[in-house]
């Protein structure tokens, strides 16, 4: 983990323009991801199949943070930056600016640091996020909204492992936790593997700035539910399916 750390570790920031406040969170299912992704060689999969990622059964991981509407991307990005994004060589990307505390928090609930998925997310989306401290900020707000959503429907998932979770059920924790209404920001989108439909992915729709200082209910709360892909999927568990 030490190695992962100091890669993310560079000491400066980037400030932009006014924070947006019209965001989708996107968080996967992890052992669901690497299922689909069966034989390919991302690392963050290998360790999750060798039980080296034990939390991705209890919560949700990071997959990213983004300002709508989806096609407002790569801000003030270089032309060899979007190229190099576009064509997945997420590795020739600047090195994301964090600090220690970050950079562990980023380590655990986005495993796909391990393919630097965290520079395409900055790249194509932070830079368009404008928090007035830069990536960090950008990092500490998503890291922000990953636990408390997890705090919500963590445990629905751990307790529904190799079986099915609904999304009126998710809906109704999320308004357990936040108030009533909260549930209708949440999104299920699901992928099929052989019979079965998995949970892959959950996504909340957030209205508002986000602020690790303030509650965050007031951004998910809707009068009516967005559409959602599926309307329920199986929560699958760590390990060849």
């Amino acid at each position: 983990m030490l190695r992962w750390i100091a890669a993310l570790l560079v000491l400066a920031g980037t400030a932009g323009a006014a924070e947006s406040t019209d965001n989708l969170l996107a968080l996967s299912w992890q052992p669901a991801f690497c299922e689909m992704q069966r034989g390919s060689p991302r690392p963050e999969c290998r360790a999750l199949e060798d039980g080296k990622l034990p939390w991705t059964e209890s919560g949700f991981t990071l997959h990213g943070l983004w300002p709508q509407p989806r096609d407002r991307a790569y801000c003030g990005v270089t032309r060899e930056e979007e190229r190099a994004d576009r064509a997945g060589d997420w590795d020739r990307l600047p090195r994301i600016a964090l600090d220690r505390e970050t950079a562990t928090q980023l380590i655990r609930l986005m495993p796909g640091v391990r393919s630097q998925l965290e520079r395409h997310e900055w790249t194509k989306y932070g830079s368009c996020y404008g928090d007035a401290a830069g990536q960090l900020g950008y990092f500490r707000d998503a890291l922000w909204l990953t636990r408390e959503i997890n705090a919500a429907l963590g445990p629905l998932m751990a307790g529904r492992l190799d079986r099915p979770a609904r999304l009126d059920e998710m809906r109704r924790a999320l308004d357990d936790a936040f108030g009533r209404g909260a549930g209708n920001a949440l999104e299920l989108v699901c992928r099929r593997d052989g019979p079965d439909w998995l949970i892959s992915e959950i996504r909340l729709h957030l209205r508002g700035e986000i602020n690790p200082a303030r509650p965050l209910a007031p951004l998910l709360r809707r009068d009516h539910p967005v559409p959602s892909d599926c309307e329920s999927g199986l929560v699958d568990a760590a390990g060849p399916g």
